[in-house]
C-alpha cells in the first residue's frame, strides 16, 4: 500500500486527517475528536482564542489547554509519518491489528485532559472518582476565592492525571 508522503504530510496538519488518509480511521477519530475537545475546552474555561496566550489575558488553565492542543498537533503529525513508513514497509493487517490495541491507551491518554476520565475508561473507576472528585473541589474553592496557589493546584492535578 502506497500513499503518497507529501499528501499525508499536508493532511496531517489537521489532527487526525493524515490517519484517515493512510487508512487508520479509528486512530484518526481519536486525534480528531481529541483536538476538537481541547478546543471545546479552551473555549468553555475562558473565552479563550489565540490571541490570549500572547497577550496574556486568560487564566493559567486555558493556556495549559493551549500547550496541551500544541503538543496533540505535534504527535498527531509525528504519529501519521511513522504509520505512514510502517505501512510502506509491513503488512496492512498484521499493523491495522497492532494499531487497534495501542487506541486504548491513546484514548486514555487524550481523555485525561478531564482529571479521570482516561481512569474510568481504563475500568480503573475508584482512581478516576478520586481525582475527579479533588479536581472540582479546587475548581470550585478557586470559583469562590481566585488564588494562583489554587489555579496552580488544578494544572496539578491535571499533570498528575
Amino acid at each position: 500500500m502506497h500513499k503518497s508522503k507529501f499528501k499525508t504530510l499536508i493532511l496531517s496538519l489537521i489532527p487526525g486527517f493524515g490517519h484517515y488518509y493512510i487508512g487508520a480511521n479509528s486512530r484518526g477519530a481519536v486525534f480528531t475528536f481529541s483536538a476538537i475537545a481541547y478546543i471545546f475546552l479552551a473555549e468553555m474555561m475562558n473565552g479563550y482564542n489565540y490571541l490570549n496566550y500572547y497577550y496574556g489575558s486568560g487564566n493559567n488553565y486555558s493556556k495549559f489547554i493551549f500547550v496541551a492542543f500544541a503538543a496533540l498537533w505535534l504527535f498527531s503529525i509525528i504519529d501519521v509519518m511513522t504509520l505512514r513508513k510502517k505501512l510502506v514497509n509491513n503488512n496492512y493487517d498484521e499493523l491495522m491489528n497492532t494499531l487497534e490495541k495501542e487506541n486504548e491507551k491513546l484514548i486514555a491518554v487524550f481523555l485525561s485532559i478531564i482529571p479521570g476520565a482516561g481512569h474510568f475508561y481504563l475500568k480503573r473507576k475508584k482512581e478516576g472518582i478520586r481525582l475527579l472528585s479533588v479536581f472540582i473541589i479546587i475548581f470550585l474553592v478557586y470559583s469562590l476565592a481566585p488564588l494562583q496557589v489554587l489555579s496552580l493546584m488544578m494544572i496539578s492535578v491535571i499533570i498528575y492525571t
